[in-house]
């Protein structure tokens, strides 16, 4: 129960906060610029001198979208984990967090779904442009495209986890009192 409270909570003021809109933005707009620079490069190999044959979509373009994006979402996990502790120790809510009815199991599950949530949102987001695009190219790879997709939500799942442990661990010096 307190989990729930907990992410509703700070899902709303993660999404009133200008920081999300600005990180959003330029996550959207590196993406958009990665996919552009990907393309450019299959598209020079593909049509390229005849003779050679191109490289195959998934490997020319898909593998690298989905490998640079993972590095990217490794980079921006940090910036989102950051927010989840230290907006409530700045607001001076964090004693009061702690000391509210439940396990302090059930706030930091509420964080991290908070994070996680808003991690995949930005990552179907990036993910939109290249499934669009690979979709009305011809038959696009199901497979591989979902596998990917599944391990960039688990990597930010993971990554998010790995982020709320090491601002917990160094918020371990907070007293409630």
């Amino acid at each position: 129960m307190i989990a729930a409270h907990v992410a509703r909570r700070d899902l709303l003021a993660t999404l009133r906060s200008p920081m999300f809109w600005v990180l959003a933005s330029a996550w959207l707009a590196v993406q958009g610029l990665l996919w552009s620079a990907l393309l450019a490069s299959y598209l020079r190999q593909t049509l390229g001198p005849m003779e050679e044959e191109g490289a195959p979509l998934v490997a020319g373009l898909l593998d690298p979208w989905y490998a640079t994006t993972s590095l990217f979402l490794v980079l921006l996990t940090p910036l989102l984990s950051m927010r989840a502790l230290a907006s409530e120790q700045q607001d001076g809510t964090l004693p009061l967090l702690l000391s509210a009815p439940g396990s302090t199991l059930g706030v930091v599950l509420g964080k991290w779904l908070v994070l996680v949530g808003l991690l995949g949102l930005l990552t179907a987001g990036g993910a939109l442009v290249p499934a669009v695009l690979v979709c009305t190219a011809g038959a696009p790879p199901v497979g591989p495209m979902c596998s990917a997709a599944l391990g960039l939500t688990l990597l930010a799942a993971c990554a998010g986890a790995v982020g709320l442990a090491a601002l917990a661990a160094g918020q371990a010096d907070i007293q409630v009192t």
